[in-house]
């Protein structure tokens, strides 16, 4: 099969922990006789001293923070995961899905990992407007494959962002605004379950209520095999960066609650990103206007929005971009994100109110840990709290206002620089939720899942989908198999 790797020398930059390494190969002693018996089509990588392990526990873009895991699958099709689920399932081991592998959290200290990465086909159906996706598939292949077919699904913003955690987790979008979250346009879905089966679910099968979990249940069901999503017009796709420059917190202030206002009135097809840079005396933007040429006519909204008064002492950056949403817009990210050593944490707020600007700023002017950190603010509402009748989720929250991304990007991985990294994250989310009554946890999975502080108190699901979810993770996942994520226990 070759090498899956395309830059095998960054593994080194990932380090060797050999404590780690060795815990990990104790279990090999203990397991790696019945690992290799499983009858796959795949591959198995035991832990081990060499360069292959070392590199394939290091293969998430965010690899310096992967684990050591004991075992790694790495399945050609479903079969070989169901396999592995009947003969380790019982073991009660932690078993981990990599997906796309845009977060190091895929690969866990002493798990058994499923790696996706073989299963990354991509399939369009342009006469019924549906895409389907296999469970190991990035955003950047998802985009070259509908390059030119003028649709597009609600998909994540950078192209090394796997489908798997994305959708599973709800899915915001530069079209969430327009038409909902990804979850709200996922049709139907292959999933290996605990026991080894391989079901389909779809709303309109005897696994329906399985569908609707799926929808936001955070990866606590099964192993995702294929994706279906609905497809929409993207012929438009108009779209602007501009940089105000902000050399005063009041200066700063004024431009973000402009930027605030006028997205909270925008059309549904409009969208829009605030970035507050660590230590740099600006922010940036993206506004975007995309859809049918008889939805989104011109690039007026947009252009608009370079005129749009506020604290800011200049603008740069003006130009305004009308280019394939697929390879343009989706990619404009790309640059800005480092691969290496990032921990992302999110969650949402109620609104971008005042006080909640106050604290943005303050955690990125005053308070930063480093001028590579970033915090991104991204604008909910118009049709993301309805979602789409006849497709029910399994998601809370989704009425607040704004999605807030942090990403903490130390200068090197020492201890000081990673603690003190790890507690700007901590400090910057207690502190949106100290002004934000409505802050709420995300119900992805990131560093700070773990982490020893509890960020915040807001549970994940509200009381009513909790219990939901606990019903159908009975049926589906009675022993907890699948517990590395937002864990959802079954009911005793």
């Amino acid at each position: 099969m070759g090498s899956i790797f395309a830059k095998p020398t960054e593994a080194a930059l990932a380090g060797r922990d050999l404590a780690r390494t060795r815990a990990a190969l104790l279990l090999v002693e203990k397991y790696g006789a019945l690992l290799q018996g499983i009858p796959i089509d795949g591959r198995l990588i035991l832990a081990s001293m060499s360069e292959e392990y070392q590199r394939i526990r290091s293969s998430a873009f965010a690899f310096n923070d992967c684990g050591y895991p004991f075992a790694i699958f790495l399945p050609l099709h479903a079969g070989d995961i169901a396999e592995i689920l009947k003969a380790i399932g019982h073991l009660k081991l932690d078993i981990a899905v990599a997906g796309g592998k845009h977060s190091p959290l895929g690969f866990p200290d002493n798990a058994v990992v499923v790696d996706l990465h073989y299963l990354s086909d991509v399939k369009v159906n342009l006469a019924e407007r549906w895409i389907d996706v296999m469970g190991g598939a990035k955003m950047g292949a998802i985009d070259r494959e509908l390059h030119d077919t003028g649709l597009g699904f609600i998909a994540a913003t950078h192209p090394d962002t796997g489908v798997g955690g994305f959708a599973q987790t709800g899915g915001w979008g530069w079209l969430s605004r327009q038409h909902g979250l990804a979850a709200d346009h996922w049709l139907e879905a292959d999933v290996v379950l605990a026991n080894g089966d391989i079901v389909t679910a779809s709303d309109g099968n005897e696994h329906s209520q399985l569908m609707r979990a799926l929808r936001g249940g955070a990866g606590n069901f099964g192993v995702v095999t294929r994706f279906r999503f609905a497809l929409h017009r993207v012929d438009h796709c108009f779209y602007s960066m501009p940089l105000r420059v902000c050399p005063t917190i009041a200066s700063a202030k004024k431009s973000a609650k402009a930027f605030r206002d006028r997205m909270d009135a925008a059309p549904a097809y409009a969208s829009g990103m605030l970035v507050f840079p660590c230590g740099h005396p600006a922010l940036h933007e993206v506004t975007t206007a995309i859809g049918a040429p008889d939805v989104v006519p011109d690039a007026s909204w947009v252009t608009s929005n370079l005129r749009r008064r506020g604290g800011h002492w200049a603008t740069l950056h003006t130009d305004v971009h009308e280019y394939d949403y697929h390879l343009g817009l989706q990619a404009i990210l790309e640059p800005h994100t480092k691969r290496g050593y990032t921990m992302t944490a999110s969650c949402f707020v109620k609104d971008l109110g005042d006080s909640v600007i106050d604290v943005l700023l303050s955690f990125t002017r005053q308070k930063h840990p480093g001028r590579d950190s970033v915090v991104l603010a991204t604008a909910w509402g118009a049709q993301i709290p309805d979602g789409v009748l006849g497709r029910p989720h399994a998601l809370s929250h989704r009425e607040n206002g704004w999605w807030i991304l942090v990403q903490a990007t130390p200068p090197d991985m020492s201890l000081y620089q990673v603690t003190k990294h790890k507690q700007w994250v901590h400090d910057l989310k207690a502190a949106l939720q100290e002004v934000d009554l409505g802050a709420a946890q995300a119900p992805h999975v990131f560093f700070d899942s773990s982490y020893r502080h509890a960020t915040l108190t807001t549970a994940v699901y509200d009381d009513v989908t909790g219990h939901f979810l606990q019903q159908t993770k009975t049926e589906y996942d009675p022993t907890n198999v699948f517990h590395l994520n937002h864990n959802i226990p079954p009911l005793v």
